[in-house]
């Protein structure tokens, strides 16, 4: 087997992308592989992703099977490699798969196909081609050309996944026929059988792409092969993007929040992953830096959770700023990697050492894709909505598959489930014994309500734990939740609270005899139509509709609060402070001590990983996240001063990094306090459980 064990291709945490999705509209492409790479080894970059064929279907080496860039005079990729070596920066091959405009223009019929039967157009000027016709073995055969003449260490494959609303070529329709029995239509109604079945059929189409270029690439050289979105919640494939050798997802700023769930959802599916990310104020091609604030904020939420970046650093190609390395950018690069490398051992072979986990269900994503475009939306919110929550709640929490929540249930004290309609029946079970000793557990709307099929059932799998049973929908599409109980309502105003564009109506429930009723469901006067409405939006609140809208109940040694509302998709879409303050209190009912706790800053994130025997706690400030209109890019973020810290685990000392400083700390009942004087944007703390080697302690 040609190339190096896999052993000997460790995982870099500081690596880079070299985008060069440039095309052929050049006189000339001034570029020298061996500055670039020489650059980006002094930038402290590990590994580079080299790009061998772009979104063009041109190449930057020789090749006898596929044309090279004709502004392109000789074999970039050979340079790399060669000045990789020189350099020690490891080299990988980057393969834009399915957007191919020479491979287009031979074979049209080989593109992917709209409901229209027009020839579709990616990212707004590609030829993408399908995966189902014989493109799939030419793009097989290009990556093996590569793999077997040069010595990289490893295969990045872009772009593996359908267009929206693609693809209905002959070749899908042929596979389509033979798989399920009648024909791909164009227009499958939304929540149909036929619709379910065409996205598995797409599913099924992407797994069989990869895992054939996967397999024969590991049959002639044990190289890493990964693939870009087999981190993406969006996609939700595990059943291919788990065999990626390491997961990897996008980071696009200032989306911190798209960033934080990509992150923590590959974290805790493996423990090596990547985020690649633009360097780019509008993304790929903007051309544009942005501050070196929003730099650091995205590396420093990436090594919070013990993933590695990749950072693009694409230089201008042509024309009177033509240089073969972005000199700014790698500026940025080297001053941000520098501080990473000063704290790298505390960085790599890393778990999540959070007591709070939000469950994201695959089932539930793929329910809702065919059933509902509108429901999916609602649910992505509500993930948003959530994880929002928590990080202003200032916890550290997993986010979590029901396969690895099952698997690792025990190291968890409260789980939640964000509108999350459709649970494996071992999922449920797992809940249950859960709660049985001694877990808690936060659910909102129709989770567990309906099976895989979309079928409502008659009432909630976890009915028993939630203390309540279905009665049916709100007969309005906003409501009001009332009458909070003492510590519920804290902070809250003392008039009815407004819940509104929650995607999705509120329920209405009936609690058990043992349950607890925590807040009433206050209904409008009407519902505003143009003919019967009050004032300029929707109605008062006008009555208590005789339902609840939160109840708590005891199941074994554990607690459940249930809401009946979509209070997390609601507040991601309002911002309604009262949702995130009440969020809060409904948390401090179920687990007053977690782990970890800032208490007085909302824009701080904090993570707490293990390693070993002692813990790092990680703190990012990102004042910068705002939902508007428009984008916003920081040049400075705001400092936070005075921020109070609670870790409740045994802890013998606390040092800052990078230069171990010592920590004074406070010793309560179950753990410690300290404060941070002031966090610009970022500060790790290595935290220990007991002496060190050499016997001397931090006060």
């Amino acid at each position: 087997m040609k190339g190096k064990n896999m052993t000997e291709h460790e995982f870099k945490i500081r690596g880079a992308l070299i985008d060069f999705q440039v095309g052929e509209c050049h006189d000339d492409i001034i570029f020298n592989p061996e500055e670039y790479i020489r650059d980006s080894a002094d930038a402290l970059i590990q590994e580079v992703l080299f790009t061998c064929k772009d979104a063009y279907g041109i190449a930057y080496y020789d090749s006898d099977i596929i044309e090279r860039n004709k502004a392109v005079k000789s074999d970039l990729l050979l340079q790399a490699v060669a000045a990789g070596k020189k350099y020690n920066v490891n080299i990988s091959a980057y393969f834009n798969i399915l957007l191919d405009d020479k491979i287009a223009d031979r074979f049209p019929e080989y593109r992917m196909v709209n409901q229209k039967g027009e020839k579709v157009i990616a990212y707004d000027y590609y030829s993408i081609l399908c995966p189902n016709s014989p493109y799939a073995e030419i793009i097989q055969k290009i990556i093996l050309d590569v793999v077997t003449r040069y010595d990289i260490n490893g295969i990045f494959m872009d772009i593996t996944y359908f267009q929206n609303e693609t693809c209905y070529c002959r070749f899908c329709r042929e596979k389509f026929m033979e798989k399920f029995g009648y024909p791909l239509e164009n227009d499958f109604k939304e929540g149909s059988t036929e619709k379910r079945d065409f996205f598995s059929f797409r599913r099924e189409s992407r797994y069989r792409l990869i895992r054939d270029i996967r397999e024969a690439v590991k049959k002639v050289s044990n190289i890493k092969v990964a693939w870009n979105g087999s981190g993406s919640y969006y996609l939700g494939e595990p059943e291919i993007d788990d065999q990626s050798d390491y997961l990897t997802s996008e980071f696009h700023a200032p989306d911190y929040l798209d960033g934080i769930i990509r992150t923590k959802w590959m974290q805790s599916r493996k423990n090596k992953l990547v985020l690649t990310t633009p360097y780019e104020l509008g993304s790929w091609g903007d051309w544009t830096v942005y501050p070196e604030a929003t730099m650091e904020a995205i590396f420093s939420t990436i090594i919070s959770h013990g993933g590695g970046i990749s950072i693009n650093h694409m230089p201008y190609p042509s024309g009177e700023f033509a240089s073969s390395t972005n000199k700014s950018v790698l500026e940025y690069i080297k001053r941000n990697y520098e501080k990473i490398r000063t704290i790298e051992p505390v960085l790599t072979n890393v778990t999540s050492a959070a007591d709070i986990a939000v469950i994201y269900s695959i089932g539930t994503r793929r329910l809702f894709e065919w059933k509902s475009g509108q429901l999916l939306k609602s649910y992505y919110d509500s993930l948003k909505g959530v994880t929002k929550m928590l990080l202003e709640a200032g916890v550290h929490f997993d986010l979590l598959g029901e396969d690895v929540f099952r698997e690792k249930m025990n190291q968890y004290k409260m789980v939640i489930l964000a509108d999350t309609a459709c649970l494996e029946q071992e999922t449920v079970k797992a809940i249950d014994t859960f709660t049985e000793k001694g877990g808690s557990l936060f659910a909102s709307g129709f989770s567990s309500l309906y099976d895989e099929y979309g079928k409502r059932k008659t009432d909630f799998d976890l009915s028993e734990i939630f203390g309540v049973h279905y009665e049916g929908e709100s007969d309005f599409s906003v409501d009001y939740l009332y009458d909070f109980t003492e510590g519920l309502g804290n902070m809250i105003p003392g008039n009815p609270i407004l819940v509104k564009s929650s995607g999705s109506k509120s329920l209405k429930v009936s609690k058990t005899k043992q349950a607890v009723m925590l807040a009433s469901l206050v209904e409008p006067l009407v519902e505003s139509t143009i003919d019967c409405h009050v004032y300029h939006q929707h109605a008062h609140p006008a009555r208590r509709s005789g339902y609840p809208s939160i109840v708590m109940n005891r199941k074994g040694e554990g607690t459940c609060i249930y809401m009946s509302v979509g209070i997390f998709s609601s507040y991601i879409n309002t911002g309604s402070p009262w949702l995130s303050i009440l969020f809060r209190n409904c948390l401090a009912t179920l687990h007053q001590q977690p782990v970890v706790k800032i208490e007085n800053s909302q824009s701080v994130h904090v993570t707490l990983m293990k390693q070993n025997e002692k813990h790092i706690l990680h703190l990012v400030n990102i004042s910068d996240g705002k939902s508007d209109v428009s984008k916003s890019f920081m040049t400075e973020m705001i400092p936070v001063h005075d921020i109070e810290v609670k870790v409740n685990l045994p802890v013998k000392k606390i040092a800052a990094l990078p230069e171990h400083t010592p920590v004074l700390f406070k010793k309560e009942e179950n753990g410690v306090t300290f404060t941070v004087p002031v966090l610009r944007i970022y500060q790790a703390f290595v935290i220990e459980s007991k002496e060190a080697e050499n016997g001397k302690a931090y006060i």
